[in-house]
């Protein structure tokens, strides 16, 4: 089944400062995956394999890489949550 979930209001994406904060793509995969601003999020870097077992299917095997992200983004915590912010 499929679910509209908020990651912003779970523990994955709470946080005190930006230094709390790491940018990622939404899909389950990193390697290829689409890296415009709105299909990136912020997690708490603990948090990332809680949010791999939301998006992922139990079998799903991943290329190693390095992912690229654009230089005009970041990940900030802004009012206790992780969120990705445009630099300008």
């Amino acid at each position: 089944t499929c679910a509209t979930v908020d990651i912003s209001r779970l523990p994955m994406a709470a946080c005190a400062t930006d230094d709390d904060c790491v940018v990622r793509a939404r899909e389950c995969c990193e390697c290829g995956a689409r890296t415009e601003i709105d299909s990136l999020i912020a997690l708490r870097p603990d948090g990332l394999l809680d949010y791999l077992g939301l998006i992922c299917d139990t079998d799903a095997i991943c290329d190693d890489c390095v992912p690229s992200y654009p230089d005009n983004v970041r990940a900030a915590c802004i009012s206790g949550a992780c969120e990705v912010e445009l630099v300008e």
